[in-house]
């Protein structure tokens, strides 16, 4: 296993930043981007991909920024250190299944990394706690003026940046924010904010992103389409629509709240005593319960816990973290075993 090194670092992401940190996670961009005459990765022959792999990291190991990054060829990888991968929200489920000749490039506490040869030739990623649409946009988009000066990009006066699926081209991005929406679910009102983000071209994805299911009550808020707007007006609209969706959750647990107060302690008080005493754990019981601590936290009900060690929790209990951190493999009954053991010693 090779990124057992990653156990000792803190995610960037996971850290407690600003107000609302018990809804917003984190912040994401990502931009896509291609090289000019070569096929995309699904096109490429294995011969192809490898050297199209071995141009691009020629050229990032000279951008500024990614000086200290650490690159991992994707064929070198075991599929544990695959799924740890996804769980650090550093590659999708897309790179870690494919079978292209493709790499990540990780750079200092994770705010920057590139997939090469996923869908596109390169994606290009920054990720931010709390929501920092903007400042992360300015990470990511100083990288990509420095690769495209040393890199030829495929791009079309009229159509502009070139990618694999039709809904990237234009600016290539997609900008999206971690949210934690309690309320909103346990009152069913979430399928009503679905719908109304499609009507606004956005989109809610599980935990893991694209492809994935909702989890603990997270989901993942982007932007839809890139073509006709620019890179800051889709991050300026995004911005307004989650301020609007922190507004909603606010509304609603405070009603609900005031409603249901003794059945909301009770239950934001258990789930804190089945962490703290459970022998056994899954992720998505672990999930649940911590749905309801991040709620209570932020209902202002007394606990022996903050929002970034809940964080903390989140991301090391899950399954490719617990095997990288043991050296081995396990089984799901030994997962729950193990989950259960680092929660405690947190708590």
């Amino acid at each position: 296993m090779k990124l057992t090194s990653f156990l000792k670092k803190e995610a960037n992401w996971i850290k407690e930043k600003g107000e609302d940190s018990d809804i917003i996670v984190s912040s994401r961009i990502r931009l896509a981007r291609n090289l000019k005459n070569y096929p995309f990765p699904a096109r490429s022959k294995k011969e192809l991909q490898k050297k199209i792999r071995d141009e691009i990291i020629s050229k990032i190991k000279k951008i500024s920024y990614l000086k200290n990054s650490e690159i991992f060829l994707i064929e070198e990888l075991t599929p544990t250190d695959k799924r740890f991968l996804v769980e650090r929200h550093l590659i999708s489920y897309d790179l870690a299944k494919s079978k292209n000749i493709g790499a990540i490039v990780i750079g200092d506490n994770e705010i920057l990394s590139i997939m090469v040869n996923e869908e596109d030739h390169l994606r290009i990623q920054g990720l931010n706690p709390g929501l920092n649409l903007f400042d992360t946009y300015n990470i990511v988009s100083v990288v990509d003026d420095e690769l495209s000066k040393l890199l030829s990009y495929a791009y079309s006066e009229e159509f502009g940046y070139l990618t694999s699926c039709p809904t990237n081209v234009g600016t290539g991005m997609r900008a999206s924010v971690l949210l934690h929406l309690p309320a909103i679910v346990k009152t069913n009102q979430i399928n009503m904010l679905l719908e109304s983000l499609t009507r606004l071209g956005m989109v809610a994805r599980g935990f893991y992103g694209e492809g994935t299911k909702s989890l603990g009550d997270f989901f993942q808020v982007s932007n839809q389409i890139t073509l006709g707007l620019s890179e800051r007006e889709i991050v300026d609209k995004l911005e307004r629509v989650v301020k609007e969706i922190i507004k909603k959750e606010k509304e609603v647990r405070e009603s609900y709240y005031k409603r249901e107060k003794f059945e909301i302690e009770d239950r934001v008080l258990r789930s804190y005593g089945v962490l703290k005493y459970a022998v056994k754990l899954s992720y998505q019981e672990l999930m649940e319960r911590i749905s309801y601590l991040r709620m209570g936290i932020g209902l202002g009900i007394k606990l022996p816990v903050t929002i970034e060690l809940i964080n903390k929790i989140m991301l090391l209990s899950q399954p490719a973290h617990l095997e990288e951190r043991l050296g081995k493999s396990l089984n799901f009954n030994e997962q729950e075993i193990e989950r259960a053991k680092l929660v405690k010693s947190f708590l």
